[in-house]
């Protein structure tokens, strides 16, 4: 598999851009740890923070944003307000190393981020449908906040056809 690194060059992927040939030893789990990718997760519900957490244990640095101040206060001091197993074991490792975070400020959040997913809530309807207004509110905050290139990722759940 050939991949395009900095300036064009081509390389494997096995190595560095800059030296391909050069091995970078992976982590346990056969995951790269040496890159600084940057993502905002929006929301921190079952969704988020589990997505959050699993990306900030493989390396990346999250930021995962909400818009209840005191949910942010609870999980920034490692007080993990839903029940999934193994979650606050990648939590609490993420926030001391200080690849976990979160904020109420969506706009600072998602500044400067190259991944921006979208979270939220997605209640039903009086008639079972869908409830995008949250959805559709954190695309508007997310669009309105970017400042270059950024891919937007909506991982709540909506129905077909949607985007």
């Amino acid at each position: 598999m050939q991949l395009k690194g900095p300036v064009g060059k081509a390389h494997s992927g096995i190595g560095s851009p800059d030296n391909p040939d050069q091995a970078i030893a992976a982590p346990a789990c056969g995951v790269n740890r040496s890159f600084a990718l940057r993502i905002a997760v929006i929301g921190s519900g079952y969704v988020g923070l589990v997505t959050g957490a699993c990306f900030a244990e493989l390396g990346v640095h999250v930021t995962c944003v909400d818009i209840d101040e005191d949910k942010v206060r609870r999980l920034s001091a490692g007080d993990i307000p839903i029940h999934e197993p193994g979650l606050e074991a990648l939590v609490r490792p993420a926030l001391a190393n200080g690849r976990l975070r979160f904020t109420s400020d969506l706009r600072a959040a998602v500044a400067g981020r190259e991944v921006v997913f979208i979270a939220v809530g997605t209640p039903s309807d009086e008639d079972g449908s869908a409830d995008l207004r949250h959805v559709l509110a954190a695309a508007q905050a997310v669009g309105d906040a970017i400042d270059g290139f950024t891919v937007v990722v909506d991982k709540s759940t909506v129905p077909v056809g949607t985007a």
